[in-house]
């Protein structure tokens, strides 16, 4: 096996570590550590970037599940309900991107996503939209818009819905403080799912011959086993960290992550908005 042919295998396990680390711990699926990094370092195509992801993720993210079940620590209705509405909207999403404006695309998307920024950086503004729940059916109306407004904003952005169910989980106070990750993983778990499957069915876009014969439609199966391997190798650190990590951290870390896909979401926005899309 030559060093070349080995490359995209290594740089696919490298990148799996910190897969790895960010669904175990964080709740954010994976794919905001594999989309930018995945063509940058092994150079296959966009759209097979995000099957890849997708189908990565939803490996990873079983995994999690199982284990954290094991420990008791899964809201299964919460994360179902979610799952299944999350699914339902990056599908729609996906079906009505070239129907939505550009600027008004991204500009909507960076109000809400600087709104779920501010709540989890101030819990006095998350306490002003928190919602009640005194009955369970309040509870699951709750968690079913919370899986459907994250599976749109990841069907037109291309951001995982992990990266928003997290924080709004934990604000909305749908489950128990230690089960938020764990249930944000079954959602995550659904949405990838879905999205793996619609993209298995379409047309191969792989341009060598090794990727044609390892390409599931838009899927690289061979990348895709060698981030999931590479995330084993962290995830059991990462499912430990997080029951023992200080919630505001990782408000924080989340908080962070969510600013910075605002303004790229921004930075779009004007762009559209000087070219008069």
């Amino acid at each position: 096996m030559t060093l070349e042919f080995a490359l995209p295998f290594i740089y696919s396990g490298l990148i799996g570590l910190g897969v790895g680390l960010v669904s175990s711990m964080l709740g954010l699926g994976g794919g905001i550590v594999i989309v930018p990094l995945l063509p940058l370092l092994i150079g296959i195509t966009p759209q097979e970037t995000i099957g890849t992801s997708l189908l990565t993720v939803f490996f990873v993210t079983s995994v999690n599940v199982w284990r954290f079940h094991r420990q008791q620590h899964v809201a299964w209705g919460v994360g179902m309900r979610a799952g299944v509405f999350a699914a339902a909207g990056s599908y729609l999403a996906a079906k009505t991107t070239g129907l939505v404006p550009t600027f008004a695309l991204h500009a909507g998307m960076t109000m809400a996503l600087g709104l779920v920024a501010i709540m989890t950086f101030v819990p006095g503004a998350a306490a002003r939209v928190r919602l009640p729940h005194e009955t369970e059916v309040q509870k699951r109306r709750s968690s079913i818009g919370v899986g459907f407004a994250s599976g749109l904003i990841g069907g037109f952005t291309g951001v995982g819905g992990g990266v928003l169910v997290t924080p709004l989980l934990a604000r909305l106070n749908l489950v128990m403080r230690q089960e938020v990750v764990p249930t944000a993983n079954v959602t995550i778990m659904c949405t990838s799912l879905a999205g793996a499957l619609a993209l298995v069915k379409m047309e191969s876009l792989s341009a060598s011959s090794w990727g044609a014969a390892f390409a599931l439609g838009r899927v690289r199966l061979d990348l895709a086993i060698a981030l999931f391997l590479g995330a084993q190798l962290t995830s059991p650190f990462g499912r430990r960290m997080q029951s023992q990590m200080n919630p505001r951290k990782r408000d924080w870390l989340i908080g962070t992550l969510l600013v910075a896909l605002a303004l790229r979401t921004f930075i779009a926005a004007w762009k559209a908005f000087v070219a008069g899309s």
